[in-house]
């Protein structure tokens, strides 16, 4: 039996994104949907999602809701087609791996996972290469 209730998943990943602050989410199936949840609730600075063929309407669309310049910070989108895993990379050097996509959270089990070193400085790196 699960500790929370699916519909409380949502929200409490979402606080787990609020929590890290400033910093890096990467989620390659990340949706337009979740945008406004993430620019609202959190402090996150950087998006990177799927660049792959089938993804790119959904970035364009993020990419013209951010551009309106009705945001009161900057949040900046990019796209790789170099992408599988989820992860959050703080600011502050935290880096914690996520189980599955915002869309996806409630409908399967997933955890949040933090990063050892020296992992953590390699997924940082190799994140900020992509």
């Amino acid at each position: 039996m699960s500790r929370f209730p699916i519909p409380l998943a949502y929200p409490i990943l979402v606080g787990q994104l609020a929590a890290a602050g400033p910093g890096l989410l990467v989620d390659p199936y990340l949706k337009l949907a979740d945008l406004h949840t993430i620019v609202v609730s959190t402090q996150l600075t950087r998006l990177l999602v799927s660049g792959k063929t089938n993804n790119r309407g959904e970035v364009g669309a993020m990419l013209a809701c951010l551009g309106k310049g009705s945001l009161s910070r900057r949040v900046e989108v990019r796209s790789s087609t170099g992408l599988h895993d989820r992860v959050l990379m703080a600011d502050d050097g935290d880096v914690l791996t996520v189980g599955t996509s915002l869309n996806g959270v409630g409908k399967t089990t997933t955890v949040v996972s933090p990063m050892p070193s020296p992992a953590r400085e390699s997924l940082r790196d190799e994140y900020e290469r992509l």
